[in-house]
C-alpha cells in the first residue's frame, strides 16, 4: 500500500506542475477580429493546428486547411458548416498556405505551394465550391506566395510574395496591377473602405497606400512598426480601423494606426477575420514620403550606357509590313535564347506596375501592341525558379502613341537554378 501511495502522490505532484504552451493549450483557440463570433468555429476541430482558416461573410461557413496525416506535401481541406453536422472534406495534392471566401461566399480560394527538389517549386490558386466541394484550378500564382485577403476596394484579391503584393480581380479572375514592396511579404490585409494594406514581414508592419504614386523602385511606405516575432498572419477588423496580428510564436498583438503601433493581446493557434464592410473608411497614416529627386546629368549618362544596344551580325529590323508593324519590338540573340519564357514589359513610367507578358518567337522576335505611350523597362523571364543570365540586364524605351519603336536587343547567355 505505501508503494501505491507514492505512485499516486508522483502523478499529482507531475499534473499540477505541468505548464500549458502558449498558444496550444487556451479556452479559445481560434481568436475573431471583430464581433459577434460565428458560431460556425464551435464546430472547427482545433486538436490539429491549422495550416489556413476563412470565415464566410455570413458566417455560417468555415473553411480550414490541415497537413495530411500521411503525406507531408499534401493537405486536407475541411469545410465546415452551421446547418452540417459533418464538414465536407476536400483532399489537395498540394501544401495550403492561404484560403479565402468569395464576396458572395459560395467559393474558397485556395493558394497552395507543391514543394520541388533543387528548386523552388510551384504555387497554384484554386477554388472549392462550397456546397459540393469539388475543387479546380484557376491560374498559376508565384512560388513565395504566403498570404491572400479580399480587397473590397478593387475588388480583387491581394496575393502576398516575395518582393511584391500582386492582384487578380474577381471578375473573370484577371490579372491586375502589381506593387513592388521588397521584403518577404508573409501576410497582407486590407482595410475596409480604404485602398490601405498592412502587410507583415519577418521583423515589422509595414501601412501602404497602394492608391499612392510608386516610387521608382518600389511602393512608398507610410508607416512602419517592428515585431518580437514573424508574422504568421493578419485580420483587420471589419471596419478597417485595427487589426490583428498573428505571429510565429503564437502572440496575438492588437494593431492600431494612430500612429501605426501594438501592443500584447494574448496568444492562439489560429486568427480569422470577419467579413468586410464596403463604405468607406478614414484610416489614419502618416504623410506621404516625399519623393526622390530627378537623376542628374550624370546618372542619366549611366543609364544610357547600361542600356545601350549589343551589337550583333542579326541586329537588322526584319521588313515589317507598314499595316502591321507593332508598337514596340526587340530581337534576342545568344547561346540561351530557347531559356526565355517570357519578355516582360514595366510601364508605363513606372518599374512596379506590369504592363504586359508577351513569348519571342523560335527566331528570338518578340513584339507587342497596345501599349500606352511613356517609358517602358524591358526584362527577360525564363519561368519558374530559373534565372537568366543576359546583357543587357535590363532596357528601357520609349514608346509612343504612333509608329513603331525598337527596343535593346538582348543577348541571352545561360540560365541556371539558384
Amino acid at each position: 500500500m505505501p508503494e501505491v501511495l507514492r505512485r499516486v502522490g508522483w502523478i499529482v505532484a507531475l499534473l499540477c506542475c505541468a505548464v500549458p504552451v502558449p498558444g496550444l493549450a487556451m479556452d479559445d483557440p481560434i481568436r475573431v477580429a471583430g464581433d459577434p463570433r460565428p458560431d460556425v468555429l464551435d464546430l472547427v476541430d482545433t486538436s490539429t493546428r491549422p495550416l489556413a482558416l476563412a470565415v464566410g461573410p455570413d458566417g455560417r461557413h468555415a473553411a480550414v486547411a490541415y497537413p495530411h496525416p500521411a503525406k507531408p506535401n499534401r493537405s486536407i481541406v475541411k469545410l465546415y458548416a452551421s446547418y452540417r453536422e459533418e464538414p465536407l472534406t476536400i483532399d489537395i495534392s498540394t501544401v495550403v498556405r492561404s484560403l479565402v471566401f468569395s464576396p458572395d461566399g459560395l467559393e474558397v480560394y485556395v493558394a497552395s505551394y507543391r514543394p520541388a527538389k533543387r528548386r523552388l517549386g510551384e504555387a497554384h490558386l484554386s477554388r472549392i465550391d462550397v456546397v459540393e466541394g469539388k475543387s479546380r484550378s484557376i491560374m498559376p500564382i508565384p512560388p513565395t506566395t504566403s498570404s491572400m485577403d479580399y480587397w473590397p476596394a478593387r475588388e480583387s484579391l491581394l496575393i502576398a510574395t516575395t518582393d511584391e503584393v500582386r492582384t487578380i480581380r474577381v471578375a473573370g479572375m484577371r490579372s491586375g496591377p502589381l506593387y513592388r514592396i521588397p521584403g518577404r511579404n508573409r501576410a497582407v490585409t486590407a482595410l475596409a473602405g480604404s485602398t490601405a494594406v498592412l502587410l507583415g514581414q519577418k521583423t515589422e508592419l509595414l501601412l501602404v497606400d497602394l492608391d499612392d504614386p510608386p516610387g521608382e523602385e518600389a511602393m512608398p511606405v507610410r508607416e512602419r512598426v517592428g515585431v518580437p516575432a514573424s508574422v504568421a498572419s493578419l485580420a483587420a477588423f471589419p471596419d478597417g480601423t485595427g487589426a490583428l496580428a498573428h505571429l510565429s510564436d503564437g502572440s496575438i498583438y492588437r494593431v492600431s494606426f494612430d500612429p501605426l503601433a501594438i501592443e500584447p493581446s494574448g496568444s492562439a493557434i489560429a486568427l480569422v477575420a470577419l467579413g468586410k464592410q464596403t463604405g468607406g473608411t478614414t484610416v489614419a497614416m502618416a504623410p506621404l514620403p516625399a519623393p526622390v529627386p530627378e537623376p542628374t546629368v550624370a546618372e542619366e549618362k549611366v543609364v544610357e550606357e547600361e542600356t545601350r544596344p549589343v551589337e550583333s551580325e542579326t541586329s537588322s529590323a526584319p521588313s515589317w509590313n507598314p499595316t502591321d508593324a507593332p508598337q514596340l519590338w526587340g530581337r534576342l540573340t545568344g547561346e540561351a535564347v530557347e531559356e526565355v519564357h517570357e519578355i516582360i514589359l514595366l510601364g508605363p513610367n513606372s518599374i512596379v506596375r506590369e504592363a504586359r507578358r508577351v513569348r519571342p518567337d523560335d527566331g528570338g522576335l518578340w513584339r507587342a501592341d497596345g501599349l500606352e505611350p511613356g517609358r517602358y523597362q524591358v526584362q527577360l523571364s525564363a519561368g519558374g525558379s530559373k534565372v537568366l543570365v543576359n546583357e543587357p540586364r535590363i532596357a528601357v524605351v520609349e514608346v509612343t502613341e504612333t509608329g513603331s519603336t525598337e527596343a535593346t536587343s538582348f543577348r541571352v547567355l545561360r540560365a541556371f537554378v539558384p
